[in-house]
């Protein structure tokens, strides 16, 4: 996990990820493949200024991410999965390699959302962004007062690219569902580095999502009722069976 003003300044790149996934060449690095992908500006970038940010920042952000995981964003990008989806799913990678966006989305925002806050600016943020800042960089390296609350607004804008905030200039938290698909490959990809069942369901990063344990647990079992994975839970104890040994592999089954 990196602490990076880059990773949140440029944003989220959702569409210029999925192209550089769509052409993936695995063996080669992550630098080679991002510049490979981008060369010739598929996405329509603005200027070849915005075009080297977008290289330097995809470089960095999937830099962080482990082997397996790029493996298993190559699969779904090439398969023929929804906009919705493909974003659900980018949002989980983009967020657990970034050491200020991670936190604020598991503790400060799903803290406001329980509390049914509404209405949110970067003057709210603020005070957590220096504190968190701080713990992560030292005293010594605190932002200016510009930096903080520019920090505060990529935080929010960030969730609001991710659908989890409004768009609006006072963030609210609009209707959310994570799709079928979407679930289905978090599943998969959790259980790859959190086989017990019940410790998977209570992980932090569904906060992400704005969902509570007891409600993934509920979707996974509408999911068993439908037949597309199977669950045991008595009391404490759970026992979780996926259709696929991997995310990638889950991924690779999805149709074109």
């Amino acid at each position: 996990m990196k602490f990076s003003s880059r990773l949140l300044r440029k944003g989220t790149l959702i569409p210029e990820t999925r192209v550089v996934f769509q052409r993936w060449q695995d063996g080669e690095s992550v630098a080679a493949n991002v510049q490979v992908a981008l060369a010739d500006n598929p996405t329509g970038v603005r200027s070849a200024n915005w075009l080297h940010e977008v290289v330097a920042t995809l470089r960095t952000r999937l830099g962080e991410m482990p082997a397996t995981e790029l493996r298993s964003l190559a699969a779904l990008a090439r398969s023929g999965v929804s906009d919705p989806v493909w974003q659900a799913c980018l949002h989980w990678h983009a967020a657990r390699v970034d050491a200020l966006y991670y936190p604020f989305m598991t503790e400060w925002l799903f803290t406001e959302y329980q509390r049914d806050a509404d209405r949110l600016s970067a003057a709210d943020v603020a005070p957590w962004v220096r504190q968190q800042v701080a713990a992560l960089k030292g005293e010594d390296a605190a932002l200016s007062e510009y930096g903080v609350i520019r920090a505060a607004r990529d935080l929010l804008r960030t969730a609001a690219d991710y659908g989890v905030l409004s768009r609006t200039l006072l963030k609210t938290f609009p209707p959310y569902r994570l799709p079928d698909a979407a679930l289905l490959y978090l599943l998969h990809a959790l259980a790859e580095t959190t086989p017990n069942a019940r410790r998977l369901l209570e992980s932090p990063d569904w906060r992400l999502y704005r969902l509570e344990a007891s409600e993934v647990e509920r979707e996974v079992l509408r999911l068993h009722q439908h037949r597309q994975l199977h669950y045991d839970a008595a009391g404490s104890l759970a026992q979780l069976t996926l259709p696929y040994p991997s995310a990638a592999d889950y991924a690779q089954s999805l149709p074109p």
